[in-house]
């Protein structure tokens, strides 16, 4: 994959790891008739639970679609392992799992910045 795309992935990756965990608490906050974490009624009866679920269909779908595009251009390696019929594709696998490290730390990031910065300011005595 060239470095500009590998670029713009990482960035999506980030961004998405960072935003992925207020999606997941708004998505339980509907499907339990709950708000922003814990706050206030959202949508209650069904139709937030089906807003909930529908949230969750589409965090998976986004997620999905971007590891489909980073597959899909990910530069392929043959890796010839004895006869020439068993050939391995190393190369996509490299670039999902540095993908998935750059979701992960944007998880963290946002986790982090919501246990010290935002929840001790917001239940502040």
């Amino acid at each position: 994959m060239k470095w500009w795309k590998r670029g713009v992935f990482s960035a999506i990756s980030l961004v998405g790891g960072f935003f992925s965990l207020d999606c997941q608490t708004l998505a339980f906050g509907l499907l339990t008739g709950k708000g922003w974490l814990g706050g206030a009624d959202g949508m209650p009866g069904a139709l937030g639970q089906i807003a909930g679920a529908g949230m969750f269909l589409a965090f998976a779908a986004a997620l999905g679609g971007c590891f489909y595009l980073i597959r899909k251009n990910a530069s392929f390696l043959p890796m010839v392992q004895g006869e020439e019929e068993r050939k391995r594709w190393k190369g996509p696998r490299m670039e999902l799992l540095l993908q998935f490290c750059f979701l992960v730390t944007g998880l963290v990031a946002r986790f982090g910045y919501l246990l010290y910065i935002y929840l001790p300011q917001k239940f502040v005595y």
